[in-house]
């Protein structure tokens, strides 16, 4: 899960959202799947490997309607065992958590 920040477009604290002992060979994330979103908000999530910004992708939740098609996601090639971590800010202000998914590829 991945909280917001308190306060309009500000970010939360940094949550893992692909464990380091997840990945045996070198990958990438393709898709990010937004499974629980807390408020009709516009969302922007910032992944990280380590201190190194990977990718950013934006969304929004309208109408109450928690469902959202997986966003794709492009990001560089990191070795096997590299921690991915995310942060999130949304429009309403709202510090409730995201659950999200990752969808990754492993190339041995």
């Amino acid at each position: 899960m991945v909280a917001g920040g308190a306060g309009a477009g500000t970010f939360g604290a940094p949550a893992t959202v692909l464990p380091a002992a997840a990945t045996a060979a070198e990958f990438d994330i393709h898709w990010i799947n937004m499974e629980v979103l807390p408020a009709n908000a516009t969302y922007e999530m910032v992944f990280y490997a380590g201190a190194t910004e990977v990718g950013r992708v934006r969304f929004a939740r309208i109408n109450n309607n928690e469902s959202v098609n997986g966003v794709p996601f492009m990001m560089p090639l990191y070795p096997a065992g590299t921690a991915i971590t995310a942060k999130c800010a949304n429009s309403a202000g709202n510090t409730g958590n995201l659950e999200i998914s990752v969808y990754y590829h492993q190339y041995p």
